[in-house]
């Protein structure tokens, strides 16, 4: 099995040459196969949600996040990765790099960000594996997702 960088790197390739394909919505696909390769490595992970939330307590929402590497064709109202210590695996950026840096390379900006619970975890786990076996959607599999 390819490791977690090489898996980056390989999906960020693609992303590259497919820049018409929308990833909206697949991060957390991206991040539970990262992890997958990560806990094969032996290496400990978590997921982190990046969201720039605006407004009060219960009246809110959240700033559009424009990645880099789609030059403002595509937009996010949030955004969760795998990191492993301070180095966070993302195909957006295709490299490991530091949390200090992910925002600005990523997104261009700081972004706050939050560690999920292991309940959110959890839920992300079960969703990105609906997502992988679209068959109940009716809808074609993304090619990057193989």
């Amino acid at each position: 099995m390819e490791t977690a960088a090489e898996y980056i790197q390989r999906i960020n390739q693609y992303m590259r040459t497919h820049l018409k394909d929308d990833p909206t919505g697949f991060c957390i696909v991206f991040a539970t196969q990262v992890r997958t390769r990560l806990t094969n490595e032996r290496r400990r992970s978590s997921f982190l949600i990046f969201q720039d939330r605006i407004g009060g307590r219960l009246d809110y929402h959240f700033k559009i996040l424009r990645p880099t590497l789609y030059k403002g064709k595509v937009s996010f109202g949030g955004h969760t990765v795998c990191i492993s210590g301070r180095d966070i695996y993302d195909p957006l950026i295709g490299k490991i790099v530091s949390l200090q840096e992910y925002s600005a390379s990523a997104f261009g900006r700081e972004i706050p960000f939050r560690r999920l619970s292991s309940a959110e975890e959890s839920s992300v786990i079960h969703y990105a594996n609906e997502l992988i076996n679209l068959d109940f959607l009716r809808i074609t599999r993304p090619a990057f997702l193989n």
